[in-house]
């Protein structure tokens, strides 16, 4: 467990071995995100200074609205005096130690943390601290200063546990300090109700970045508690590591069946893909530049223009109407080269040879053979060719 160094805990009004004239402070301490199936527990301490009222503060619980507990919370951190430390136990403490323990061990080092700012002025109230980070904080080696040793911290702790009732601690020079638990404290005390404000929008804070990240299981909502749409939403799309508690269901029931995290399964997904990217890498490549070469038409290479001429060298019309061809860009070219590649494919006659067998014969029809007059040249020939296939399409077109 965690274990907070060097400070020493006295109940009660009389504190031996500190001089008469000393200076109490008191501050409260409470925490938010107990109950939630996702995000950390967040746990702050603030000190007020006497005298101090700072507007609107109450327990966070009953400002429903986020915006106004935002306003509250920069009205104190703002207000000159105002003194506050926060630490975060995430779900791979809460699931070792379980809620109650993460909670309590970042109850005191919030607690221990703000005693030093209090001491030493050491300020370090924008950053929020996990709970191994609060700890090597607090085993930074302090000199004993006449403040130091003529200070006492009376901590205010919201609900009915002690965080630090019953917890072995070692003696620290002159830092002494009493706790107390108050149920429903955060309603009664404003110390504790800044506190309470503190935690809550801190936390809010923190869901709010993991809905950036995860934005499919609605963070921004409900921040991680277990509503019904938060448990279908896991049910979904599954539980995600890190972000949900293990120790809490459904997740738990889920991690007992062997059911992957999210974010594993996405792991397993792109290694599969990088080992499939490999395989190909490694596989042996083919040169195809021949066959590339070989399978390039030259009359893609072609402009319009050289396409006309040759559609005029050829005898085919090198008009093209505007219902002809495909709507859109390059509907010209598109004609044209439709033309060139019809007459290129069009065959000569095929001579049915006399040697050819009967069987042959009954299972091909006889084409018909049109030989060209010796009067024609072979270019008269071809239009003419081209004239009777024409008039064919044509034809079958208007029967169907």
């Amino acid at each position: 467990s965690l274990m907070v160094p060097r400070i020493r805990k006295h109940l009660g009004t009389k504190i031996l071995g500190v001089p008469p004239h000393t200076t109490t402070y008191e501050f409260g301490v409470d925490e938010a995100g107990r109950g939630p199936l996702a995000g950390p527990v967040v746990c702050a301490a603030c000190y007020l200074p006497p005298g101090i009222d700072v507007q609107g503060v109450m327990d966070s619980k009953q400002i429903t609205n986020e915006e106004a507990r935002e306003e509250v919370y920069r009205r104190l951190t703002t207000t000159e005096g105002v003194l506050w430390q926060v630490v975060k136990a995430e779900p791979a403490l809460i699931d070792k130690i379980n809620i109650l323990q993460a909670t309590l061990a970042a109850m005191r080092l919030a607690s221990i943390g703000l005693c030093h700012q209090l001491i030493h002025q050491n300020i370090n109230n924008n950053k929020i601290l996990d709970c191994h980070q609060a700890m090597q904080y607090s085993q930074i080696e302090f000199s004993s200063s006449e403040e130091e040793l003529s200070s006492t911290f009376s901590i205010l702790v919201d609900g009915n546990k002690d965080p630090f009732q019953g917890h072995s601690m070692t003696e620290s020079s002159g830092l002494s300090l009493e706790s107390r638990a108050i149920i429903g404290g955060d309603a009664t005390v404003p110390c504790i109700s800044a506190a309470s404000i503190i935690a809550k929008v801190s936390r809010d804070r923190i869901m709010n970045q993991i809905h950036e990240q995860y934005p499919e299981y609605n963070f921004l909502n409900h921040k991680g508690y277990g509503t019904s749409t938060h448990r279908a939403l896991i049910s979904k799309y599954g539980w995600i590591e890190g972000i949900h508690r293990t120790s809490f269901n459904p997740v738990k029931t889920m991690v007992a069946n062997h059911v992957q995290p999210r974010n594993q399964k996405i792991l397993d997904i792109v290694s599969h893909k990088n080992d499939k990217i490999k395989s190909e890498m490694n596989a042996p490549q083919i040169d195809d530049t021949i066959s590339l070469q070989e399978e390039m038409d030259p009359l893609d290479q072609l402009s319009v223009a050289d396409l006309r001429s040759k559609c005029a060298a050829l005898g085919l019309d090198t008009v093209v109407k505007r219902d002809q061809g495909p709507k859109g860009t390059g509907r010209i070219r598109t004609v044209l080269l439709e033309r060139i590649r019809q007459h290129s494919s069009t065959d000569p006659p095929v001579l049915v040879s006399s040697s050819s067998s009967s069987s042959n014969q009954a299972k091909e029809e006889p084409v018909p053979q049109h030989d060209a007059p010796s009067s024609l040249s072979s270019e008269q020939y071809r239009r003419s060719k081209r004239h009777r296939t024409s008039n064919t399409t044509s034809t079958e077109h208007a029967m169907c």
